[in-house]
């Protein structure tokens, strides 16, 4: 990964000012154009965080988002409260904040730490929403090993004392490095295609089902087979976002008309993959029904001992 990839996350993670280009009320989804980044960032009506119930055209928000294996992708977007920001310290009170907003930072917000006493052993913390800077202790800083540092990203939880907001535990991004890279490679897999799994996941049980009846050895060289190519299909899959080298198709299609075409039939919807080109996916059907006439045939034919 390089320099320019990790700032542009990190960026992400803080929040960055955009610009709602498109919105489909409708269908609840839109799309916020972010400057810095040369980018568009995809958001859903769930992530939109404001005192109206519906974005606009030409809003400007500020948008967190994370890498998924399309695109970005929005996890809050908010309309920025300029006017308060410079008055905003410690100076809400959480009745004025609904509860979903007031769950969220209890859970953890991401900020940056804005100011530092080592003397003291206070500084403060700056969020963008609701836009207000949070007083922070070194016991609630969980990086032992060093002093917090003015300038850098903190994953923060806030909490109400009844005489104003503080920070709970303040941990650097740059703890759950390990963390985000695990979520940047892997997490872009599962993308599932709900529907057409389940229909995948009945189908392959039925047919195990009747190999079991009819041949049992038969059954197990298929779970086997659709096992391996299971992972098989995943590993294409992390190769093609982290664009490497992918498998051969012909590969595929040989495990495929093997026995193996139930597990990757079932990878296909849930991580996504290889379900939208058309000469693939024909050649996948194409297999799969060569498998099961082979397989009846053989069974029909005596050549399998029932």
């Amino acid at each position: 990964m390089t320099h320019h990839q990790i700032d542009l996350q990190l960026k992400f993670r803080e929040g960055v000012i955009g610009k709602i280009t498109q919105w489909h009320a409708q269908k609840g989804f839109g799309f916020i154009y972010v400057e810095d980044a040369n980018t568009d960032v995809f958001f859903r009506y769930h992530v939109f965080i404001a005192n109206r119930t519906q974005p606009k055209l030409g809003d400007k928000v500020i948008v967190c988002a994370e890498r998924d294996g399309v695109g970005w992708r929005a996890v809050s977007v908010y309309l920025p409260d300029w006017g308060n920001l410079k008055y905003s310290y410690n100076q809400r009170n959480p009745q004025t904040l609904d509860a979903r907003l007031q769950e969220r930072l209890d859970k953890g917000v991401v900020g940056k730490i804005i100011n530092w006493n080592e003397d003291l052993g206070l500084g403060m913390i700056q969020i963008f929403y609701p836009a207000m800077a949070i007083v922070f202790q070194i016991a609630a800083f969980t990086l032992k090993s060093r002093a917090p540092v003015v300038g850098e990203s903190v994953y923060v939880s806030v909490r109400y004392d009844g005489y104003r907001w503080s920070a709970t535990a303040v941990t650097p991004l740059i703890k759950n490095e390990y963390l985000a890279k695990f979520q940047e490679q892997f997490l872009p897999l599962y993308h599932p295609m709900v529907k057409h799994l389940c229909i995948a996941v009945i189908g392959g049980l039925a047919w195990w089902l009747a190999l079991i009846e009819w041949y049992k050895p038969m059954w197990l060289l298929s779970m086997v087979l659709s096992v391996v190519m299971f992972f098989v299909y995943a590993w294409d899959k992390y190769c093609e976002i982290e664009h490497r080298s992918t498998i051969p198709t012909w590969f595929l299609h040989v495990g495929d008309v093997l026995g193996g075409w139930v597990g990757s039939m079932v990878a296909r919807y849930l991580f996504r993959h290889k379900t939208q080109t058309q000469p693939f996916v024909q050649i996948f059907w194409v297999t799969v029904a060569l498998n099961v006439a082979i397989t009846v045939h053989l069974v029909v034919s005596g050549s399998l001992q029932l």
